[in-house]
């Protein structure tokens, strides 16, 4: 099974100290490259981030351009679209 995840999956469970709960429920999880760099973001707010820097059993991966991800990006933040655009099926030419 593929498990996508966006960004506040992952952060919630990093501020309470859960993230181990994901690698519980599945073998591993792929994050796009846009919700891995906003999850960054979370130590200029204090955020211990070392769980998620460290976890081999997240996958970050850089989408290819689709149709779907060019109209997500439109209406949501660039981590949201990349995560319900994974997979594509429509590569873009």
């Amino acid at each position: 099974m593929i498990v996508v995840s966006d960004t506040t999956t992952v952060s919630a469970l990093v501020r309470v100290e859960r993230l181990w709960l994901l690698k519980q429920l599945f073998d591993n999880i792929i994050i796009p490259q846009a919700v891995y760099t906003e999850l960054l973001e979370l130590q200029h707010f204090g955020i211990d981030i070392q769980a998620i820097i460290f976890a081999d059993w997240i996958e970050v991966t850089e989408p290819a351009p689709c149709t779907l991800l060019n109209e997500l990006k439109v209406v949501l933040d660039p981590g949201e679209a990349q995560a319900v655009a994974f997979p594509n099926h429509e590569a873009t030419e």
